[in-house]
């Protein structure tokens, strides 16, 4: 039994098992009721029970590095090996050894071997495994106890890995190594190779002094190594002296043995000084027992009452409340029992709408905005608003307590009978006039100057000025007011709520001189055959814009001096032009004009009579003719008349209809072909007389 003293439990760094050293901590003494964790080395049973196979995926409960490559998962071999390529699990695990390690694409790889070779799992013994120790000092431990190697089945192997949390150390136990040379030649490899067999570290024999690998033959007895990672790539391999190997299940009784639990570690809670025992039992180490004393201090103990009043906010938390508590310094607990009284409190927050436009009093002292103060439940609270100028009181608003004698009131109180808000509302009075309306002197519209109001209920009060003149005071309920006026100058706010508001802006309104428009013509009358018009304007002002309306429905016009040309109808067109000026001030002027009817003809001087359908015959178009004056002649060389007539419509081009064919008049006969002497005569609708003589070629 330890017989090391301590204060409070310790738990050993070392797990080497020290002559059937079981428990990891030492003998203590500590305080009654002080929970106690005890640890152990233990470990559980794998699920190997069959030759040439791997065991499932084992959780190794921390980090472990190997080869630079960290895992927190492995699989163990029956074979006497640990990969951590954990797509093994559950699979064939190989035993045939004929070359060294390492073997590129074969098993073991990602490996320690402990040492590699064909033992039989399912002819007896037993694999263990498990995690002991606290962090960051654990370590995982796997044990291959009393398994009977193949065809030598009489012959036991046991070894075990163990490896560390932090450093990433690997330790190996070779209990019993026999060597079974009947089998597979008796090969085995003890070392360590990587996942893709690049690195790999392969112990030296110490007495034969070659690598335990393929072909060596070999075996061992109560050794010890240790690997020690040296970078990501190799390990140092370092003999150490052997430990006794201990593996199974650990079973926890008291003094009497009584059975307390089962695990590498059990909570206990000694009230008088108590042994505890720690018990294995395994193939490869016997029974193996171990105990750990825990002495208990002497106990002073000191008791003491608290009363105490403490403000709660919610309604339920109230009453009468005892708490029992304890302290404990050492061995010694002092025992205090607390009773508080919990009366409803509630928090009012204070504050204003608008920062700085008044100060708070509360309960007859200013306060700086914002201010939050705790009452109990009921207690009376005196509220006074200090307004600052130019700021009008407005109201108190509460969302729960009730304001007396009211809202409206500039001192008031209420009772708090719920956390609330209690925030005063205030509105500025500010009146501000504005506009800028700039008139040109041809129109017949007001400008408008605006007043509006803020921080304050209508009617409004104010008095405004002209030209440094004020007007008469106006109270109105309209917001804004507006002043419509013809009047130019500059306009500007005297007063506003009886001089207690603040005002500002100003208006300006301007006149300026309108343009004169006017435009002139060549003419006021035109003529139907030549209907067109240049038109010039001579307005006055600094013109910008022009927009001409011809009468005529034709398309506006923005040019200055446009050119335009009229639909070939007798008629009165009115021209009218806009003209607007820099300020934009326009100006209108109108102009009549006279299209008058005038007479016009158009006939050939030559027609082909062959009855192609084209120019067939001799015919004419007019206009303002009278028809009663009009005849026609046509003379051959010889001044012989061939064709007259004195009816219009004779002659009148219409579909090929109408015409003279180049037939004799009288004869009916076709004329030769030749030049023609033509006769005309006929007065227009003005009564002018027209008389023509030409020359008329008939083309056969």
């Amino acid at each position: 039994m330890k017989k090391i003293i301590f204060l409070f439990s310790v738990f050993c760094l070392s797990i080497h098992p020290l002559n059937a050293q079981i428990i990891l901590s030492n003998d203590t003494t500590v305080c009654s009721l002080q929970v106690i964790n005890v640890n152990a080395i233990g470990s559980g049973v794998s699920s190997l029970q069959s030759d040439d196979f791997h065991d499932t995926i084992r959780d190794i409960g921390f980090t472990f590095n190997f080869y630079g490559q960290a895992y927190t998962q492995l699989v163990i071999s029956g074979n006497g090996y640990i990969t951590f390529d954990l797509t093994q699990a559950n699979q064939y695990s190989p035993y045939s050894i004929n070359t060294p390690i390492p073997n590129p694409g074969s098993m073991p790889e990602n490996a320690i071997m402990a040492p590699w070779h064909d033992i039989n799992t399912g002819a007896g013994g037993g694999v263990y495994y498990g995690t002991t120790g606290i962090a960051p000092n654990r370590v995982f431990i796997v044990t291959w106890c009393a398994v009977p190697m193949f065809s030598c089945i009489s012959d036991l192997l046991t070894t075990q890995v163990v490896l560390y949390e932090g450093t990433d150390k690997i330790e190996m136990f070779l209990q019993d190594k026999p060597l079974c040379i009947a089998w597979n030649g008796g090969a085995a490899v003890q070392g360590l190779v990587d996942a893709t067999s690049t690195n790999f570290d392969i112990v030296d024999d110490p007495v034969l002094l070659q690598p335990r690998n393929w072909p060596l033959t070999w075996t061992a007895t109560n050794e010890g190594w240790e690997f020690i990672p040296m970078g990501a790539t190799s390990y140092v391999i370092n003999t150490i002296p052997f430990l006794p190997i201990i593996a199974g299940p650990v079973t926890w009784t008291d003094s009497v043995g009584n059975i307390l639990g089962v695990g590498n570690s059990i909570n206990v809670t000694p009230v008088v000084t108590s042994t505890y025992f720690a018990t294995i039992l395994s193939p490869c180490s016997g029974t193996v027992t171990d105990s750990i004393t825990i002495t208990i201090a002497t106990v002073n103990n000191t008791y003491d009452t608290i009363s105490a009043e403490l403000m709660v906010f919610n309604p339920s938390d109230t009453g009468f409340f005892t708490t029992q508590t304890y302290s404990i310094i050492g061995c010694d607990t002092a025992f205090t029992d607390s009773i508080i009284h919990k009366r409803l409190g509630v928090q009012i927050n204070f504050n204003v709408n608008n920062p700085g436009t008044a100060t708070l009093s509360v309960n007859g002292t200013v306060q700086a905005l914002p201010y939050s103060q705790n009452y109990w439940s009921g207690e009376s609270i005196s509220i006074v608003a200090n307004i600052q100028p130019n700021w009008m009181f407005v109201k108190w608003l509460t969302f729960n307590n009730s304001v007396l004698p009211n809202a409206n009131s500039i001192s008031a109180t209420f009772l708090a009978d719920v956390s609330d808000s209690c925030v005063i509302i205030t509105d500025f009075l500010n009146a501000f006039i504005s506009g800028n309306d700039t008139l040109c002197d041809n129109t017949n519209m007001d400008a408008a100057v605006k007043i509006y109001f803020t921080g304050s209920t209508s009617p409004f009060t104010f008095v405004y000025a002209v030209n440094g003149v004020s007007q008469p005071s106006i109270t109105t309920n309209s917001n804004p007011y507006i002043v419509n006026t013809n009047e130019e100058g500059s306009y500007t706010l005297t007063s506003f709520e009886n001089g207690l508001g603040l005002i500002s802006g100003s208006a300006f309104v301007t006149f300026k001189q309108a343009p004169t428009a006017l435009f002139t013509t060549a003419t006021d009358t035109l003529r139907i055959l030549f209907p067109s018009l240049q038109l010039n304007d001579v307005s006055s002002g600094s013109i910008v814009s022009w927009q001409w309306d011809f009468g005529d429905n034709s398309l506006p016009d923005f040019t200055e001096n446009p050119y335009h040309t009229f639909k070939d109808s007798a008629g009165i067109y009115q021209i009218s032009l806009i003209v607007i000026d820099d300020f934009g001030c326009r100006d209108t002027t109108f102009k009549q004009l006279w299209i008058a009817d005038e007479y016009w003809m158009y006939f050939p001087n030559s027609f082909t009579p062959d009855l192609d359908g084209v120019n067939d015959v001799f015919c004419l178009t007019h206009h303002g003719v009278r028809e009663a004056t009009f005849y026609f002649n046509v003379y051959d060389r010889f001044s012989t008349l061939v064709y007259a007539t004195e009816n219009i419509t004779d002659l009148e081009c219409f579909l090929n209809v109408n015409g003279w064919d180049g037939k004799h008049y009288k004869t009916g006969k076709d004329l030769p072909f030749g030049t023609y002497i033509y006769e005309m005569y006929f007065q227009d609708f003005e009564g002018w007389k027209h008389q023509d003589v030409g020359q008329l070629s008939i083309i056969r």
